[in-house]
């Protein structure tokens, strides 16, 4: 008699998610400055410079960014999709506004190193030279400027931002760096 077996996750992968206190915490600070900016836009003695930019660009900014990330979050929360999938072979990164991941194969890094650029935690994933010639060769023109900028200001062409997961930078990068010794 044969049985069948639910395919399960056990220890090849690993999955992190976004943490929703800090998310929403986020999206409500945001709204907040956008309610600032409505404020001085009802304000008849503001100049009208002051209510381009403290009222407007302030609404649009942090109005349509508050929204963004309280959308992004709540719809990531509600279809349960991690930010971070760490398996035997690869990581693989979500971006939200493409609705894809981005998936780094462990066989084309050397290693991976915990940054601290100003005062957001980041994950740098070192190349090997070959390898980072050709993931700078596949991507788009405007992955290729996000590499150069990234390249010239955190010496890496890729970072994995680690700042807001419910598990610790430090833990994953450990994790990340125990996968590359397999």
């Amino acid at each position: 008699m044969q049985t069948h077996q639910r395919p399960t996750t056990d220890d090849t992968e690993i999955r992190i998610y976004e943490r929703l206190p800090k998310s929403l915490f986020m999206s409500l600070l945001c709204l907040m400055f956008a309610v600032g900016g409505i404020f001085i836009l009802r304000d008849d003695s503001a100049g009208i410079a002051l209510k381009i930019i403290g009222g407007w660009l302030n609404l649009m900014f942090f109005g349509l960014g508050g929204l963004f990330v309280l959308g992004s979050t709540l719809f990531n929360r509600i279809k349960r999709i991690p930010s971070l999938i760490i398996r035997n072979d690869c990581v693989c990164i979500h971006i939200p506004l493409k609705n894809k991941y981005d998936i780094i194969l462990f066989k084309d890094v050397n290693s991976f190193s915990l940054i601290k650029p100003s005062m957001t935690k980041l994950i740098s994933v070192n190349y090997k030279s070959a390898e980072m010639i050709k993931e700078f060769d596949r991507s788009s023109h405007i992955e290729q400027l996000l590499m150069t900028f990234n390249y010239r200001t955190i010496n890496t062409l890729k970072s994995i931002p680690a700042e807001n997961l419910t598990l610790s930078a430090k833990k994953i990068c450990a994790i990340l760096n125990s996968k590359l010794a397999r």
